[in-house]
């Protein structure tokens, strides 16, 4: 097992260990509507779209390693739509804001490698070996400067107020679509790869926000607020400010 994998499925084990229904019961006041399967579904889709196993990082890496040149230009994707008169009618000045909020919400993935990328980086300066148990990776977090991890755990909040705003969510997976329709009618233009990588970043969006609408907007704003205490408790003991 290379060094980056043992540090991926150690950082899973984490992930995973945190949000154990039975733990977080113990710890925290969770609401009764919050079920022992919708804390599952929830672990399951984090761990499937931010935090997923080597195999499936490498197909997410590819495919969103295509959005970079979009998420840094979002201007690129107005272009690619600028012909489309029924999108830009429909949403007129809020176009803009549409692309945006989208491509941030799909990219909120990205954060977990840079963490994990500085993980490996402490691992072979341990001359550590994989597999890592969880003791260890917490040892190797103590490591890991405070701006990165804060960093981290703010890279989340783009996707959440996304998928917050349910009438965004419509909005955004229109835009989407019309933007695939576009690339794949010229494939001497755009590469498949990167419709893949917009089709991949439309799943994250499209799951997410199905996994929300379990739930009252009331009771979402509730249940984020309990996830945003469980993660800056858990990255209290790696950071060394108060």
């Amino acid at each position: 097992m290379s060094v980056t994998n043992g540090i991926i499925n150690g950082h899973r084990m984490i992930i995973f260990e945190r949000y154990d229904f039975d733990r977080i019961s113990e710890l925290y006041d969770l609401p009764m509507y919050y079920t022992r399967d919708q804390s599952e579904q929830f672990r399951n889709y984090f761990m499937e779209y931010v935090y997923p196993d080597p195999t499936r990082r490498q197909e997410l890496e590819e495919a969103f390693g295509q959005l970079d040149n979009y998420i840094k230009s979002p201007e690129k994707i107005m272009r690619i739509l600028a012909d489309s008169i029924g999108i830009m009618v429909k949403f007129g000045r809020h176009f803009p804001k549409i692309i945006t909020a989208g491509l941030r919400a799909m990219k909120s993935y990205r954060s977990a490698n840079k963490l994990e990328n500085l993980l490996v980086d402490v691992a072979l300066e341990s001359n550590a070996h994989p597999p890592y148990a969880t003791d260890e990776m917490k040892s190797f977090m103590t490591k890991i400067p405070d701006s990165v991890l804060n960093a981290h755990m703010s890279s989340i909040w783009p996707l959440y107020d996304v998928l917050l705003d349910r009438e965004l969510v419509r909005k955004i997976l229109r835009v989407v679509d019309a933007l695939i329709t576009k690339m794949e009618k010229r494939p001497n233009i755009y590469q498949a790869s990167e419709v893949e990588g917009i089709k991949v970043g439309r799943e994250v969006i499209e799951k997410g926000a199905h996994l929300f609408e379990q739930f009252e907007p009331k009771q979402l704003e509730e249940l984020i607020g309990m996830i945003t205490r469980i993660e800056k408790d858990a990255y209290k003991e790696f950071m060394s400010e108060e």
